[in-house]
This record gives C-alpha cells, sequence and structure tokens, in this order.
C-alpha cells in the first residue's frame, strides 16, 4: 500500500496540472471563439489522469474520512460514461463545472497533503 500511495502523489499533481491546463485552455476558447488544438488534449489528459486517480483513491483511501468524495466522484465519472455511450450530449456548463470540480478537489488534496502537517 506504501508503493501506491507513492504514485497516488505523482498522480495527483498530474491531474492537478492537467485540469489547471484545461481550464485555462477553456478559457482561453471561449475569449478568442476559436478552437484550438491543445484545448482538446488538455481535456483528455484530465479526463483520463482524473479517472485513474478516482480508481487508485477508492482503493487506497478507503477507510479515511475522504473516501466518500472519491465514491462519489466514480460516480459521476460512470454517469458521464454511460451519457456517452447513450449519445447525450454534455451541457458547456456541465463541462465547466466539472473541470472546476476537478481542480477543486485536487488542489485540496495536494494542499492537504503538503501544507497540512
Amino acid at each position: 500500500m506504501n508503493g501506491l500511495r507513492k504514485v497516488l502523489r505523482v498522480v495527483d499533481v498530474v491531474v492537478f496540472v492537467c485540469a489547471t491546463l484545461a481550464i485555462a485552455g477553456v478559457f482561453c476558447e471561449g475569449m478568442a471563439k476559436k478552437w484550438y488544438d491543445f484545448v482538446g488534449v488538455f481535456v483528455f489528459c484530465s479526463d483520463y489522469s482524473f479517472l485513474l486517480a478516482t480508481v487508485l483513491h477508492v482503493i487506497a483511501d478507503r477507510k479515511e474520512k475522504i473516501a466518500f468524495v472519491h465514491y462519489f466522484s466514480l460516480t459521476i465519472l460512470i454517469v458521464g460514461l454511460i451519457m456517452k455511450v447513450a449519445g447525450i450530449p454534455y451541457h458547456p456548463l456541465v463541462l465547466t463545472i466539472w473541470f472546476q470540480y476537478i481542480w477543486f478537489l485536487y488542489g485540496i488534496i495536494l494542499a492537504r497533503r503538503y501544507l497540512v502537517r
């Protein structure tokens, strides 16, 4: 389990950085009213690193107080996957809230890990 915690330290930072870049890319795109190829890459990296991190946190943190947040994240991921398979389009506001949720969640995780001890 100690090895998993070391992997989670790296994955959490990657998720936070990818979410930050995705949010910045989406806002940049919105202000310029153009679609940039790099925004899709940031969104892809953010989503899939979040998926990996959520599964790893569910395994590693199942007995901690913060575990309910990861179960909530897993539920949201399953709903998003069902919507994707069913072909239900996402509203742009939902995507913005999604990236903000990822960004704040992993910001709190990192702050808790590195600042509060």
